[in-house]
């Protein structure tokens, strides 16, 4: 007859928990991308048109928006060493109450933020781009403008998307710190 060890952990590879540490990893390191490319290209976004030049600043939606994915950019930074060292390590750097509850409020801000600068974003692009200015190249330079700015709204639903998958994770991850 065969003996089995009822007590045996099951494998480390078909644990759903120890894929965790590595979908943070994945989703923390896709928004800081999205967050970097969609705020590259709103900042070497600009065209002339009526001898001025048009770029992010003109546009105080768009000005909100590169500050948010600013902000975006630098609490991800903030958080890069905390989810390696989880990745590596499967145990959090710091495992303290406060900070789980730091890091919940921070997705959920973050999260906040994103869903808005995104919604105000595409929102003002829409509309802007129907919009009629100037006959002649000038007015086809700003229509080429706010078709552009349509690219870093794509790469910010993205962030803001795995802003949310890494907001769920720091909910569960503060559930288990209770």
């Amino acid at each position: 007859m065969v003996e089995y060890d009822f007590d045996e952990n099951p494998s480390s590879s078909l644990s759903s928990s120890n894929k965790i540490p590595l979908i943070v990893v994945i989703a923390t390191v896709v928004t800081l991308a999205s967050l970097l490319i969609s705020s590259f290209v709103v900042y070497n976004n600009e065209v002339s048109y009526l001898n001025d030049v048009i770029n992010y600043k003109v546009f105080d939606t768009y000005g909100f928006v590169f500050g948010v994915m600013i902000t975006g950019i630098c609490y991800t930074i903030l958080l890069i060493p905390f989810v390696g060292y989880y990745l590596i390590a499967k145990k959090q750097l710091i495992d303290h109450n406060m900070f789980h509850l730091f890091q919940l409020i921070g997705d959920k801000v973050m999260f906040g933020l994103l869903a808005t600068a995104a919604g105000a974003s595409l929102g003002a692009t829409v509309e802007l781009q129907k919009v009629t200015f100037i006959e002649g190249t000038a007015g086809a330079k700003m229509h080429s403008y706010f078709a552009l700015m349509y690219v870093p709204n794509a790469f910010l639903v993205v962030g803001l998307v795995s802003s949310l998958i890494s907001s769920i994770l720091s909910s569960l991850n503060f559930n288990k710190s209770e």
